[in-house]
């Protein structure tokens, strides 16, 4: 019985000992994905809706349809373009690590309409949007 469990034991060294000595560790799978909801704005399109004013009309043909539009108790209309990408990437690495990762980006577009015309409009999120109008 103490051969055989001597055997064993050197079988079980012999095999880690291969597995360390042909690198340590062998990736068996990566994978990459990307999962895109919405549209992204630029601040170059958004910049378009300053001057002249813009009709509510002119801006769903400019931005497209909204994600979801909120009535206001003040009549104005608030309308949303939500836009998120999620990438994620990753590899299984035999005996050592399995590693993934993960980054989502997301931008929020904000268009006030008061009596048919763009009043106001903001941004927020991952995308930075520079808003300043240049003539």
């Amino acid at each position: 019985m103490k051969r055989i469990g001597t055997i064993g034991a050197a079988a079980l060294l012999t095999g880690a000992g291969l597995t360390l000595g042909m690198g340590g560790c062998e990736v068996i799978d990566t994978y990459h994905s990307e999962k895109v909801e919405g549209r992204r704005i630029s601040g170059r399109t958004l910049s378009q809706l300053a001057n002249p004013p813009r009709s509510e009309e002119s801006m769903f043909e400019l931005l497209g349809p909204p994600t979801r539009s909120m009535a206001q108790t003040d009549g104005e209309v608030v309308h949303v373009w939500e836009f998120s990408r999620e990438k994620r990437g990753g590899a299984n690495i035999a005996f050592v690590i399995d590693a993934d990762e993960r980054k989502v980006e997301q931008q929020t577009v904000y268009v006030k309409v008061r009596d048919g015309y763009v009043a106001e409009y903001w941004a927020d999120g991952d995308y930075p949007i520079d808003l300043t109008i240049a003539y």
